[in-house]
């Protein structure tokens, strides 16, 4: 701090040593006062605890040189106060007028601070060192003002806007080579036209102000200023190297001939490259923003877009292009009202409307777009208008958020609750909301519906739902629901029985659950749902009566049941099922160890086969196998079973049954043993015979028969029997009239006359005698009829009044 006030002050005593020298020149023509200018910049730039030290130095420095010009001290105390004043002013003005602000940053505190430096606060200082001077020396008040306020602002235009703007960067720049060889010119043709044409011009300064403001619009403020002080500094020099040819060339300007030219030469080419850097830092800052705007566009994970005012995109990021599925240059060609949505495009023109008639400056709104797929796409529509200066608008910057899923789930959930309302409604849920504090409740109308009573007939108090509780119901509930209003339980799902309107029992499901506490954690209010179950009820009563009658006609069938669980691997037997195995419950092994070890040995690795598949979902369990008791009898058991899947698919239980049908497969046994019996018959007698149904179709033939026929017997299955067989009369060549169609038609057995021939497969003709049966089941109906054909060719002729075939046996 020392040492900057040290520098302040032997500055400001050179500089005002100049000063005093100048004004002592001839004619006070060349006055120039550059000490309070250079004062008011470093005051202005200093921080707040330097300005007192540097202003005390400003103050001796001034005083000193006013000493050194033989000055009296008290003249000279006096004309550094009258100059410390003007200082004070002037460094106080230009923080005032920046406030915060960089220094000279715009045209208008430029023009702002030249007016405050320079006309303001030199009025301050002229006046106060007039006054000093008058008191002093006697010298005239108005005499010594006039040069002494031109002589400070000069000072203060020529130095301030230098000093303020000098840093280092800004000399760096300066003095660039490329800078330095733009400035070096025009520094060249400053100094000529302002030496030589104050010197030998009629108007000199004209011809100075032409290049220092040309150096202004081509290099900008600072150097403009730089160069403004050479020029001052060689006005004032060629100024006193011909005095008397500059006051002569001026004399028709008056008092104000030579310093007025020259304020005006000074503060000029400074309002102007104030105004080119202006200028320049406007282009900056819209170039930056547009640069920025498009930096913000691509990267930006939304949409965005400048729409023109007729609607076509100008520009727009990938985020959008990827939005509506289009590529930049698919996009660009259209406009925004294209990939509108119809029925969201008048709504979104009458809001692009009152952009443009200025009624409104944004406007936001939910619209879907058309992508290129054709899908519609909700999105959220930010737009905004950018006008210029006059208030005409130039385009529009939009931005377009992805909210289709948004919507669509919004949608669902409208949906969902529709669905949920009327799903209450419709299935009768009532709904009931209880206020603890208030001990009132809020009964839904299907509540009160379904009690049979009107909106208006329950009111809100607890004791409407009270008061309907079953009386031998009631003492429970209000164990479970007092649980709850005391903070114990946090919800509840009991089934119990309410009174309606005509006092009959009405059964419902409660379910209620907590969704408010106090802040000691108390329930404050409860909320639920009622629902009439009396039907369920019913249902369970009439399924116990239809389990009992189930399990009387399980008994009298003699089924067991049982129900294995696959995951813990245990077996359920009822007592049926002991008795199947010849075993009492509770004998012996576990149920699981009783069932595969009373199966046969030859049946065992079977029938535990079966069970896997069934398992496994690949086949049905429907199987029979044999069982050894424990007193070695072998009983053959009938197994049928379900597979339970949980949730997931997996099996988990197995349900099934078991029977004895030991005298079953000894019937069976029987039976085929009889069927085996005739059909060794059949296949061994000389006769051709022949079976059918009711319809005439084969379903056997025996040997004989394939051979008189032609047809063997798996080829004539299932055909009709005139198909296969083919009777004509041996006489006259006609057919024969089928007798298994007249035996089932007459229900009695048919001959056929002699004379008949039976014309074979391959159309050999044999003589045949043949009677026809039908076949009655054990009620007496016909279920088929039988046909036997004799071979008359090995037979020796017949005698006359021979007998036909006897008939089958039925």
């Amino acid at each position: 701090m020392g040492l900057c006030a040290l520098a302040m002050g032997l500055a400001s005593l050179a500089l005002a040593w100049l000063g005093i020298w100048l004004l002592r020149g001839p004619g006070d023509v060349a006055a120039i006062w550059l000490v309070n200018g250079f004062a008011m910049a470093v005051l202005a730039r200093a921080p707040a605890t330097a300005r007192l030290p540097l202003a005390l130095a400003f103050l001796v420095g001034v005083g000193l040189a006013n000493v050194l010009a033989d000055n009296t001290p008290l003249l000279a105390f006096g004309l550094g106060l009258a100059n410390l004043a003007e200082v004070a002013l002037g460094a106080l003005l230009l923080r005032l007028i920046h406030h915060g602000e960089p220094f000279l940053s715009s045209l208008r505190l430029t023009a702002l601070s030249l007016l405050a430096v320079g006309p303001c606060a030199a009025v301050v200082g002229a006046s106060a060192g007039a006054l000093v001077v008058a008191l002093e020396l006697g010298v005239p008040f108005g005499t010594i003002w006039p040069s002494w306020w031109f002589a400070d602002g000069m000072g203060a235009l020529v130095l301030v806007p230098l000093l303020l703007l000098s840093d280092r960067s800004r000399w760096r720049q300066l003095l660039a080579p490329t800078k330095w060889l733009r400035v070096l010119p025009l520094a060249l043709l400053v100094a000529l036209t302002c030496y030589v044409g104050v010197r030998y011009l009629p108007y000199p300064f004209i011809f100075a102000e032409i290049p220092l403001i040309a150096s202004a619009m081509l290099l900008g403020l600072f150097p403009a200023t730089l160069l403004t002080l050479l020029a001052a500094a060689l006005i004032v020099a060629a100024t006193l190297d011909a005095p008397e040819m500059v006051l002569a060339g001026l004399q028709r300007w008056g008092p104000a001939g030579f310093n007025l030219p020259l304020a005006v030469t000074v503060s000029l080419p400074v309002m102007v490259g104030a105004l080119m850097d202006a200028l320049e830092r406007q282009q900056t800052a819209l170039e930056l923003s547009r640069k920025e705007l498009s930096d913000t566009m691509q990267a930006a994970a939304i949409g965005m877009a400048l729409v023109s005012t007729s609607g076509h995109w100008i520009k727009v990021n990938p985020a959008l292009c990827q939005l509506l599925g289009y590529r930049e240059e698919e996009l660009l060609p259209l406009t925004f009202q294209d990939v509108t949505h119809p029925d969201d495009l008048e709504l979104d023109l009458a809001n692009v409307h009152a952009l443009l008639e200025g009624r409104a400056d944004t406007y936001r709104m939910e619209k879907r777009y058309l992508r290129q797929d054709g899908r519609e796409l909700w999105a959220q529509l930010a737009v905004s208008i950018v006008r210029d200066r006059d208030g005409r608008p130039l385009y529009f910057v939009a931005q377009v958020e992805d909210i289709d899923q948004l919507k669509r789930a919004q949608e669902a959930l409208r949906e969902s609750e529709a669905r949920w309302n009327f799903a209450l409604s419709g299935s009768g849920q009532g709904v009931w909301d209880w206020d603890l504090a208030s001990g009132t409740v809020f009964f839904s109308e299907t509540w009160k519906g379904m009690l049979g009573y009107a909106p208006g007939e329950i009111g809100q108090d607890i004791e409407e739902w009270w008061s309907r509780i079953h009386p031998q119901d009631e003492e429970w509930v209000r164990v479970v629901l007092q649980r709850i209003a005391q903070g114990r339980d946090s919800r509840y799902a009991i089934e119990y029985r309410l009174l309606d309107k005509r006092h009959n029992a009405l059964w419902i499901h409660d379910r209620g659950v907590v969704i408010e506490r106090d802040a000691a954690g108390q329930p404050r209010r409860l909320i639920g749902t009622h629902t009439d179950i009396s039907a369920r009820k019913r249902d369970e009563a009439e399924r116990r009566r239809q389990s009992e009658r189930m399990a009387l006609a399980v008994a009298a069938a003699r089924v067991g049941i049982w129900e294995w669980h696959i995951g813990s691997n245990t077996l359920i037997w009822d007592e049926r099922m002991y008795e199947l195995y010849g075993r009492q419950p509770g004998d012996g092994d576990p149920p699981l160890e009783y069932w595969y070890n009373s199966l046969h040995p030859d049946d065992s690795e079977r029938a535990l086969q079966e069970v896997v598949l069934a398992q496994q979902g690949k086949k049905p369990l429907d199987t029979e196998f044999r069982a050894l008791w424990p007193d070695g009898q072998v009983r053959h058991i009938r197994a049928l079973a379900t597979v339970r899947c949980d949730e997931y698919g997996v099996p988990v239980a197995m349900t099934g049954t078991n029977w004895d049908i030991t005298e079953q497969r000894r019937l069976a046994d029987a039976l085929a043993e009889e069927k085996e019996l005739w059909r060794v018959t059949l296949h061994s007698i000389g006769d051709a015979v022949i079976a059918t149904d009711t319809a005439l179709v084969i379903n056997y033939m025996n040997p004989v028969a394939e051979r008189l026929t032609g047809w063997r017997q798996a080829e004539a299955r299932g055909w009709p029997l005139s198909t296969v067989l083919v009777l004509r009369d041996q006489a006259s060549g006609q057919p024969l009239a089928d007798p298994v169609e007249a035996c089932l038609r007459q229900g009695q057995p048919v001959f056929l006359q002699p004379g008949a021939v039976l014309i074979g497969r391959d159309g050999r003709a044999v003589p045949v005698l043949d009677s026809a049966a039908p076949v009655r089941a054990g009620n007496g109906s016909v279920i088929g009829a039988v046909l036997v054909l004799q071979d008359l060719r090995d037979l020796p002729p017949s005698r006359p009044g021979a007998m036909p075939p006897s008939p089958p046996a039925r």
